[in-house]
């Protein structure tokens, strides 16, 4: 379990010199320079640094559970193609090190649907079939957030009549929204990936719906679907296009997953603006639903 830590808390480049040497001890904190906080994380706190005219991000854990020897199998062994570098790893607290990676945010670049689902299909046929990879257990994660902040009751009734991912399993990020991509302008096959901490087995469709959150104000989910499901013909993809009711029902377990990750959060002490906006938004989603 990680050190609950406010985001509203600010570290000193001295505190973040003595994080580094935790990770590094060999390195002269001397040489530590140009700490820069990273936007963009709720929970998690990253910062870009220097060493030695090298550039690197420190993770400082927040309000967060995670099994981060998982995580580190994901960085350091089944993910190395698309994760960044892993430099040092605290796997008990969450600490970390990567090389800084000089490429642009997807959410910052306007990409199109074709270029989006041509990754996404690239991206889940990379890992290969004979490894026995760890589960995602999204379902399981999403009703212990839920049980520990006392949510809507309705809203639990809900969630436990979605039926779990049992078909079509495959490696998935399980949080691949645009602030976690790198994007290369030459092939999306060069695209790199962050925060691994969800990764596990699960159905695709779940990375479809979770990218497409973060682009849904210029590409239809339709779209998105049917470019990444149509024309697929490797072997190893063996996925087909889902029926209407199985997206509903990934639509839903994704807000789930943003409503419940959001609650737990402000339950573990995180009370940004931002979190408690995420809260209220996919609580809204979620009781239209029922209506």
């Amino acid at each position: 379990m990680s050190k609950v830590t406010s985001q509203t808390n600010v570290l000193s480049n001295n505190e973040l010199g003595c994080l580094v040497q935790n990770l590094r001890p060999e390195w002269q904190k001397g040489e530590l320079n140009s700490f820069t906080h990273l936007p963009g994380g709720y929970s998690n706190r990253n910062y870009r640094f220097a060493y030695q005219q090298e550039e690197f991000v420190l993770r400082v854990p927040g309000a967060a559970e995670a099994n981060f020897k998982v995580e580190d199998n994901w960085l350091s062994k089944w993910a190395t193609r698309f994760a960044p570098e892993v430099i040092a790893f605290d796997t008990e607290q969450g600490a970390l090190i990567t090389r800084f990676i000089s490429l642009p945010l997807l959410a910052e670049r306007c990409i199109s649907a074709d270029e989006l689902a041509e990754f996404l299909k690239y991206f889940h046929n990379s890992f290969e079939l004979d490894i026995p990879y760890p589960r995602s257990y999204l379902n399981e994660r999403i009703a212990t957030w839920l049980e520990d902040a006392n949510p809507n009751t309705e809203l639990m009734k809900l969630f436990h009549a979605l039926p779990k991912a049992d078909k079509e399993l495959r490696v998935c990020h399980n949080d691949l929204n645009p602030w976690n991509i790198l994007i290369d302008t030459q092939s999306p096959e060069s695209w790199r990936v962050l925060d691994w901490e969800m990764a596990g087995l699960n159905n695709p469709l779940f990375d479809l719906v979770c990218l497409h959150e973060g682009v849904a104000n210029r590409i239809s989910l339709e779209d998105l679907i049917e470019l990444y499901f149509c024309g697929v013909k490797d072997d190893k993809n063996a996925n087909r296009k889902p029926e209407a009711v199985e997206v509903r029902e990934t639509v839903c377990l994704f807000w789930f997953r943003e409503y419940a990750w959001a609650i737990n959060q402000i339950h573990l002490g995180n009370n940004i603006e931002a979190i408690r906006t995420q809260a209220e938004e996919f609580e809204r989603r979620l009781l239209t639903t029922i209506v």
